[in-house]
């Protein structure tokens, strides 16, 4: 369920010297789709029947709009090794949260 290829191999190679909760629960929480900000990924047909927003589903299916952020990079370098450097995100480039 990966979406990198080089990563899925990775982790084949050196998936059992990690802790796998840890790694899936840090993998959840780094990976970030990016150019989808402010896109609405589901509307209503006519009938006002819910459906994906194609736009959306096109932006989501594409590999080069995805990334981890550093943080993910730093706790398992293996793993990332053979990573484009573009599918990293930095911290302190990303948007605030707001409550």
């Amino acid at each position: 369920m990966l979406i990198w290829p080089e990563m899925r191999d990775s982790l084949i190679r050196h998936g059992s010297a990690h802790d796998m909760n840890e790694l899936s629960g840090l993998l959840a929480c780094t990976l970030r789709i990016r150019r989808c900000f402010n896109m609405y990924f589901i509307h209503r047909q006519d009938e006002g029947e819910l459906q994906l927003n194609a736009d959306f589903c096109q932006e989501f299916s594409q590999m080069e709009n995805w990334g981890l952020l550093e943080r993910f990079w730093a706790k398992y370098p293996t793993l990332v090794e053979n990573l484009d450097s573009n599918a990293m995100l930095q911290e302190k480039h990303l948007m605030p949260l707001s409550c």
